[in-house]
């Protein structure tokens, strides 16, 4: 006959290992699912592109994140061998996407990643991005001695510009001409892309933009 203190030790031991296994399962499902250091993830848009020409397709994410006062937002890129990268956007606000036309665009021999997004009611940021030097890194805009790292509009327009060949070679940039009249005036600011980054070449003032033909724009 089973002495009770055995029957009683050993009901302890089992309620232990089922008290242990219940809190290495918590702290395992926390780990997997706590939220990233940017927030809780709220929005993925994932493409499968080729972004270095070497034959084999890289996932990339574009990751929304929320941590109760803003937003953040992660380009996320892993290659076929698995390495990984990943950048934090600048100056977007509530949303950001692949631009509509243009998601991934071939400048030179680079491929870019083209990303834009609104920040307040009209204006719209512009950024593009590529893999060099295993890093993944935006593509300065050079302004005289100035530089950022993304482009801005409140038209907002921005078009691809083409060599004879068909080739993309630059941007142009639209935003509102407010010396004149902002509803229907602008000013044309063009950049062109040589070393890997926008240089800004020239501006021209634009009137009665509705009479233009405006194919090509990115947004």
């Amino acid at each position: 006959m089973i002495k009770p203190k055995i029957v009683y030790i050993s009901v302890l031991v089992l309620i232990f290992f089922i008290l242990l296994a219940v809190l290495l399962y918590y702290l395992v499902r926390a780990k997997i699912f706590a939220d990233s250091p940017y927030g809780q993830e709220v929005a993925r848009q994932v493409r499968s592109w080729d972004i270095d020409f070497d034959g084999n397709n890289e996932n990339v994410s574009l990751v929304k994140y929320n941590n109760g006062r803003e937003n953040n937002f992660i380009l996320m890129l892993t290659k076929d061998n698995g390495s990984k990268y990943s950048i934090v956007l600048d100056g977007f606000e509530s949303d950001t996407s692949y631009c509509s036309d243009s998601e991934i665009t071939i400048f030179g021999q680079e491929r870019l990643i083209c990303i834009n997004g609104y920040v307040g009611a009209h204006s719209q940021n512009m950024q593009f991005l590529l893999l060099r030097d295993d890093t993944l890194k935006p593509v300065e805009f050079i302004n005289n001695d100035s530089s950022q790292n993304r482009i801005a509009s409140d038209q907002p327009a921005y078009s691809l510009l083409k060599d004879e060949n068909g080739g993309n070679i630059g941007i142009s940039i639209d935003n509102r001409n407010y010396d004149k009249d902002p509803t229907l005036d602008i000013i044309r600011s063009y950049y062109y892309f040589k070393e890997d980054a926008f240089i800004f070449d020239h501006s021209e003032v634009i009137d009665n933009l509705n009479e233009l033909n405006q194919q090509g724009t990115i947004n």
